[in-house]
């Protein structure tokens, strides 16, 4: 099959499915808004890049008097190209187009569809807090003008366009507050062979990273807080801060580390936290989530250690102290992604779940 993957690229997860999916044999067309800058992939077509290109064609003062109008009609003549050339079409937390379009006619065209979730676009943080509070997991501290009744309007106007057009939908347990339907769990894909595998743990001076993409969401006031406190009451260890470096660097120093605090805040742990894991490393992020999905990761084997910004500093110290709980946690990692996280078995059921949807519409 022909397979368009677009058009948000989050943690390089456009590569991640496209090299899965040709493992499986088919041709995959990659378009995104921006490159990651962190990553260094190669995408077929970027949104941004061709604005410019456009841009800075002549005359440029008509262009830049008519810039939104020529981007808009260019990006139409696209999207339909787009429409001819594939069978399936696989969406990243946003649409082709801001009005929802590109849903419906897809569905006019018979176009297979799959709609994943990542995040922001869909998550309400009232709602959010909410269900958090159920859980007895840590309130989302998000800035005052994410808890609008504009910003929900939002999220919902995405949330039923996808409902009432697209095929398959997946998601996260922590931000499904305002679905109407059940959305199906995604497990994140991690290339762990190309990964190196380095489960030995320091008996003296553990080396503790935190790598926060948004401190906000990965609680690093919390982090950085409780490294303080920990290094006052005499504990011995290296904590190293992560960012701003691409993600190549910052693997090679997760694979010569010990300890990775991960997010404090959204359960289930992010793309570093499983790639971590098939590294060998103890992982800390906020888990045991269960919302409407009825799944614990833990009640299946995960092995991220579970913390709040409440017991973050408990956890911490154990860790430090107690080597013989690190090697345990530490040998549980890979086994557990080459299970649930093997890129080509995702995309494989992925194609399945599409299988079973059309056959139950034929």
């Amino acid at each position: 099959m022909n397979i368009y993957l677009g058009n948000t690229e989050i943690a390089g997860f456009l590569n991640d499915w496209k090299i899965a999916f040709e493992e499986l044999g088919h041709n995959v067309t990659t378009c995104t808004d921006y490159p990651n800058p962190f990553y260094k992939y190669k995408y077929d077509f970027i949104l941004s890049e061709i604005r410019e290109n456009l841009l800075s064609r002549r005359p440029a003062r008509l262009f830049f008097k008519y810039r939104k109008l020529i981007f808009k009609i260019y990006s139409k003549l696209l999207f339909y190209y787009f429409v001819n050339k594939h069978d399936v079409f696989i969406y990243f937390g946003k649409p082709f187009f801001e009005d929802f379009k590109d849903f419906e006619i897809l569905k006019k065209r018979n176009k297979k569809t799959v709609f994943i979730f990542v995040g922001d676009e869909v998550r309400f943080i009232p709602k959010a807090n909410e269900e958090f509070e159920i859980f007895g997991l840590s309130k989302l501290e998000y800035p005052i003008e994410f808890h609008t009744e504009m910003v929900k309007q939002i999220r919902l106007n995405l949330i039923r366009e996808v409902e009432k057009n697209v095929n398959v939908i997946y998601g996260q347990p922590n931000y499904m507050q305002l679905a109407e339907i059940k959305y199906k769990l995604l497990f994140i894909p991690i290339q762990f062979l190309k990964l190196p595998h380095k489960p030995e743990q320091r008996i003296f001076r553990p080396t503790i990273v935190h790598a926060p993409s948004d401190d906000l969401v990965k609680g690093t006031k919390y982090v950085l807080d409780t490294i303080k406190e920990l290094r006052s009451d005499g504990l011995d260890f290296e904590f190293i801060l992560v960012k701003n470096i691409s993600n190549d660097e910052a693997l090679k120093i997760y694979s010569n580390s010990d300890i990775i605090i991960d997010q404090l805040f959204l359960p289930g742990g992010g793309k570093l936290a499983y790639e971590c894991l098939a590294m060998g490393k103890v992982v800390m992020s906020a888990m045991g989530f269960e919302s409407n999905y009825n799944t614990n990761l833990l009640e299946i084997g995960c092995p991220i250690v579970n913390i709040t910004k409440y017991n973050l500093k408990e956890k911490v110290k154990e860790l430090i102290i107690n080597i013989e709980l690190r090697k345990n946690i530490a040998s549980l990692g890979r086994k557990y992604v080459e299970k649930y996280h093997n890129p080509k078995s995702i995309a494989e059921n992925l194609i399945v779940e599409l299988d079973v949807w059309n056959s139950r519409n034929i």
